[in-house]
């Protein structure tokens, strides 16, 4: 789990550029009124909060041994991207159905 923590926190680095990406999403005409938008704004802004958490949390408590602990503190440091991930292919499905139609 220390190898998903380490990728977790790399992931950090990229940061900057999806909050400058963040911007231009809310940009859109239309888009301050679509809560899936909104939504993905904040976790795009937000995502390196849970994943510092959660690897400071896993790396303080990693010699301990308990793997339960361990497995959800790596999951709160994964929470933030999960969260991006789902918003950004709920609003690409509902784009894609959309059209569809």
């Amino acid at each position: 789990m220390g190898f998903i923590n380490v990728h977790i926190a790399l992931g950090i680095l990229a940061w900057p550029f999806l909050a400058m990406m963040a911007m231009f999403l809310v940009a859109a005409p239309n888009s301050a009124s679509n809560p899936l938008v909104i939504g993905l704004f904040f976790s795009m802004l937000g995502y390196p909060i849970p994943a510092i958490w959660g690897c400071i949390l896993f790396f303080k408590n990693r010699k301990k041994g308990n793997d339960k602990i361990n497995m959800k503190y790596t999951l709160i440091g994964a929470s933030g991207y999960i969260a991006m991930f789902v918003l950004f292919f709920l609003l690409e499905l509902i784009r894609v159905l959309s059209q569809s139609t």
